[in-house]
């Protein structure tokens, strides 16, 4: 698992992360320049659970999975943060969340280079029960 110390000055919306119907992950491509960050978003349940890897090939992307709290107007950290990223996370999503356009159960993904700029690719795997 690779972690680092990102300072992003720019965050590049790139939409919402989809799976195919009767699929159950997804993925997305891109690259990012050292100090900025790709930006996707996800609708998920609460109580579901969640994998999610990123690869690259110098193996310098990372990423954060963050959740909106619609009540305190701040992101909640699910995986690594914003500053620091990670490069693996499995568990179970929180409560119910809300996006700052108020859908409901949206995360928030960031990805980041830890050195570099880098190309990267995301897979997002989410079931009901464990799988681990």
């Amino acid at each position: 698992m690779s972690t680092a110390n990102i300072s992003h000055a720019a965050s590049i919306e790139q939409g919402e992360i989809v799976f195919k119907k009767g699929y159950v992950s997804g993925a997305v491509k891109g690259s990012v320049i050292r100090g900025d960050s790709d930006h996707y978003s996800l609708i998920a349940g609460a109580g579901q659970w969640m994998e999610v890897t990123i690869s690259s090939l110098e193996d310098n992307a990372v990423f954060a999975v963050t959740a909106y709290s619609y009540g305190s107007g701040e992101d909640i950290p699910i995986a690594g943060n914003t500053e620091v990223g990670t490069g693996y996370w499995y568990g179970r999503l929180p409560n119910p969340a809300y996006s700052k356009n108020g859908k409901q159960n949206a995360l928030d993904f960031y990805v980041m280079g830890s050195r570099g700029n880098t190309s990267y690719k995301m897979t997002v795997k989410i079931k009901n029960k464990s799988w681990k």
